[in-house]
Order: C-alpha cells, then structure tokens, then sequence
C-alpha cells in the first residue's frame, strides 16, 4: 500500500482533508516510571521502552548493520552491539526512496531497524511467551516503511491496539527496497560464496526474524510462535519467505494480505541493473559497481523512478530467482512441495484496485487499457467481463485487475500448497464497504482490511459503525488464534474451515454477515488460469 493511497484513506475518512478536524492524535510514548520500567536488557544490549496504551513500545531497534558504503549492495550484517541503554522511543529512518505524493526524496540506507510493542505485563519476562506477530510492509518493494503515517501522525502500522487484544507481541521492520534492495550484477556475484546478488530486501527481512527468534523471549515474546503476515508487496514477500530454504524455521504460521507470488527471473533483473546502470551514468566505466557505490541514493533513484500501480505495472525492482534464496519460482517450489510447511492463511479483497483507477473511466479508454495491458489476449478478457455485468468502466476494469493480480493468482497458489502440505490453509475474501462519504463507492479496496488488523478505523475522528467494529473484533480474533493454536478457530465465532480445493471454500469477512462460502469468482479463475498459466 502506497503513502498515496494512506494519504487519500485518511483525507476520505474525514470527508476532505481541508478542515483540521477532531482526528484522534498519535499514541504519545511517555516516559517509564517506576511501576512500569519497560527496560529490557538482552545479549546485544538494552532497550528502554515507553508506555503506550495498554503496552510497551520498543521502536527504532537496529537488528544490523547500516548497509552503507562497501555494505551496499552485500546481505546484511549483524550490528554492533550498544554498551549503554538504547532509548527507544522513535521511529528509525525510512529506506530511500521518492515519495510519489511530492516527489521528493526521503530516508537514509542507515534504515535496518524494527519496532516492537508487548503488553506491559510481558515486558522483561522471559517466561511470558506471548505470541508474536511479525509485519511486513507494502509499497511494491519501492515504498513505504514500517513507520508510515496515517493523519495527525498516527502510525498506519501502530502495534499497540493489536498487541493490547491479542495478548500478543506486535513487530514491524524495515527492509532494503527499490535498486538498493534488488540490483544485481555479476561483479556482486564475484563479492559472495554464492555467486549470486539480488534479493536483500528479502535477506534484509530473513535477518530480522533471526534478530526476533534470537531476542524475543527478553521481550516476553515466544521464539516458537512466530507469525509472519504482510500485505501488498508484504504479502508478496510472506510468500517469499515461504518458499526460501533459507528462512526454514524462522516462522510458525503466515499470512498473505493482497499480494501474490510472483517473482522475476536473473535476466530481467539484469535488463533493470543495465538500465539502471546507464541511466545513472555509469555505462562504460571501467568498475562498474564502484560508480554505482559512489552516487548518492537520491542519485539512483532519481535516475530510475519507481512506477507503483495496484492495477497495472509495477517496478521491475523485485525478488528474482537466485538459485540461492529462491531456489526456483516460488509456484513451482509449492507444486513441489518444497517450501516452509506451516499455516498459511490467504486473504484478498473483493475490490482490490477500485481506487487505482479513475471513476471517470470511460469504455473506449478501458477497451483501449486491456488492449494495451493484455494484448492478443484482450478481446477473451472483455468477452468474460461485459459491462453489462459490472455498471460501469470503472466497476468492469477493476474487476478485471482485481481477479487478475489478486484473486486468482491467489486461488493458484493457495491450491498448490494444500495440494503439498498437510499443514492446513485458510482463504479469506474481505468484502467490507468502509461507511465513509467518500469511501462507499469504492467497495473493499487494497489496503482496507489495515485499518481493521491495527484498528485504526477512528483515524481522523471517524465514528466506525457497529458492524465495522464487530468486524475489527473478528478479524483480530482470527489472528490471535492462528498465531496461538494453528487454526484461528478456538473463539466463538463463525467456524474458518481449511481450504478445500474442491469445495473452494473461503471466508467472507463482511460487517454484519461473516460467513462461509463455496466457489469464489469459479469461472473466471478458471478463465485466468487457462490464459495466464502460473501467472
């Protein structure tokens, strides 16, 4: 999910973001005191945490080393160990990267760090073992961080809600994206044992999760109850945690939230690293990497873009099949039955790119946009989606996408890994139309199901609806008892029955009516996967 697009939710919410409102403000951290010194020693140092809610909040903790300098571009290495306490009451830096809203460059590479919230009663204690919820941001592997910002400077990934209901610890953490978190070259491949490069984002996200197994009891976190969850290019990268070797026992239970699997091969990466490579002024020098070290980050990502659309393209700067962390396209690792056998929950939305597109769309342009997105294809598209069905351009063309990028792509992966795992899988639709003015029409959108998981439906001074609320309740239950017992299914609520591929049964999450059904969008996935195999 975009900073855009949090903005655009938060200025919606509050019907316009020209008046000031009443917003609820961010969760102010206040100093420990003596009855609650959230100070938590560990190995590597200690931590002085700060009271928020019903919790401790740990923010801005380095779980390695800044990848500056000769570490760029290098997987990441442990840091430095504090020998005074660490007060971690602030955010760590973004990674670099252009923000799309203004276009002006944000973050430091110094930007490796996690945050964590625990109940104040698990603070310290080693023996607690609450379970841990660990969070992966979106942006399509070109944006974002784990200290996003809703308004009023409320943390769209804020831990403390989450945390305070499911009895549980809350992580967050920032990962290497855009060309600093996915270049590759063959003079890097030169720099390791492996003779591979690429992919530190993802190895980024594999040594924060060690830094949590190794550390988390201190917290009053439980090392073998770790849930790792991610949505858009998080859940993309969840399932790339999934199907890499190298995070086999790092996590007990996942959850992909909107995104899918899809990852690139060396070639195209190396088609991007050149362009790259020429753009930034660096073709024809006789050390090719040492020219890219050298430019600042702004340099390089001004000299390329990032172009993030729900809908349509994304950068080319994502996880490729290295042979290494990627032993093979993570489909085909599931077809094999070669990935981390754990739980795995898959949840999409029944609108997922609704406010990626103009309502304004008219039929000539959406006719002229599956053209020019699908190709020879285009005509078998449009034949499955009428406009008589769907009402409007703008209805049609983001069903289209949404089954397309999203649904689909999820229907494909989820039946592979209940094909080779016994270990159960649980499909979700959420289809909550949030009661917004400005929100209404656009259905259940990408990104809307966060503000249910970290409970921030009164941002801005919105009044959630009953049913809205009952629905937040719902959805954090689930969570809590997947990450407790496997199964979300020990609270008294509607039975999430494992996925039959068969049956195709999934959970509707819908304020008011959370239900099971059978059979989601059957014929036109059936359609996808006979005209984009593997997708």
């Amino acid at each position: 999910m975009t900073r855009a697009l949090l903005i655009s939710i938060c200025c919606v919410l509050l019907n316009g973001c020209g008046g000031g409102g009443s917003g609820s403000s961010s969760p102010t951290p206040t100093a420990p005191t003596a009855a609650s010194p959230g100070l938590v020693a560990t190995n590597c140092g200690s931590y002085q945490g700060s009271a928020q809610g019903a919790t401790y909040a740990f923010l801005g903790i380095r779980y390695a080393a800044a990848p500056t300098g000769s570490r760029r571009w290098q997987a990441p290495q442990p840091p430095a160990c504090a020998t005074s306490v660490q007060q971690a009451s602030t955010f760590g830096s973004k990674c670099p990267q252009l923000d799309t809203s203004t276009n002006s460059f944000v973050g430091d590479e110094d930007c490796l760090t996690l945050n964590i919230w625990s109940p104040a009663a698990a603070v310290g204690n080693s023996s607690a073992r609450r379970p841990v919820f660990f969070f992966i941001h979106g942006g399509g592997n070109s944006l974002g961080s784990s200290s996003e910002t809703l308004l009023a400077g409320v943390p769209t990934y804020r831990g403390d809600r989450l945390a305070a209901s499911a009895n549980a610890l809350v992580i967050t953490a920032n990962y290497r994206i855009g060309p600093l978190g996915f270049l590759a070259h063959p003079s890097l491949d030169a720099e390791t044992a492996q003779s591979t490069s690429g992919n530190y984002g993802i190895l980024d996200l594999i040594a924060a999760l060690r830094w949590v197994r190794e550390t988390i009891a201190n917290f009053g976190g439980d090392p073998t109850r770790i849930m790792v969850f991610g949505q858009s290019a998080g859940g993309q990268n969840t399932c790339m945690l999934l199907a890499s070797p190298l995070a086999a026992g790092l996590f007990q239970e996942a959850a992909i939230l909107s995104g899918g699997c899809p990852s690139r091969s060396r070639a195209q990466i190396d088609t991007a690293t050149q362009s790259l490579i020429s753009k930034a002024g660096c073709a024809g020098n006789p050390n090719v990497l040492s020219c890219l070290r050298g430019k600042t980050p702004e340099e390089l990502l001004r000299a390329d873009p990032p172009v993030v659309q729900v809908s349509g393209s994304q950068t080319p700067w994502q996880p490729h099949v290295d042979r290494y962390l990627l032993p093979d396209a993570p489909i085909a690792t599931f077809n094999a039955g070669g990935q981390n056998r754990v739980p795995v929950i898959v949840m999409t939305t029944a609108d997922e790119t609704s406010r990626d597109i103009s309502p304004s769309l008219t039929e000539s342009q959406m006719v002229a946009t599956v053209n020019t997105q699908f190709g020879a294809l285009a005509p078998q598209v449009l034949a499955q989606y009428p406009l008589s069905q769907f009402g409007s351009p703008w209805k049609t063309y983001t069903q289209i996408t949404t089954d397309a990028k999203f649904v689909c792509p999820a229907r494909a992966f989820s039946r592979a890994l209940a094909r080779s795992q016994q270990e159960p899988i649980f499909r979700a639709l959420f289809a909550e139309t949030i009661d917004a003015p400005n929100l209404i029409n656009f259905g259940a959108f990408h990104g809307a199901e966060i503000l249910f998981v970290f409970d921030n439906l009164d941002v801005g001074g919105y009044q959630a609806s009953a049913a809205e609320l009952a629905l937040r309740n719902s959805i954090q239950a689930y969570f809590r008892d997947f990450a407790t017992g496997r199964e979300p299914n020990s609270s008294s609520q509607v039975a999430w029955t494992p996925y039959n591929i068969t049956q195709d049964n999934y959970l509707v999450l819908e304020g008011g009516n959370v239900r099971m059904q059978l059979g989601l969008r059957t014929a036109r996935c059936d359609f996808w996967e006979q005209a984009l195999p593997g997708f």
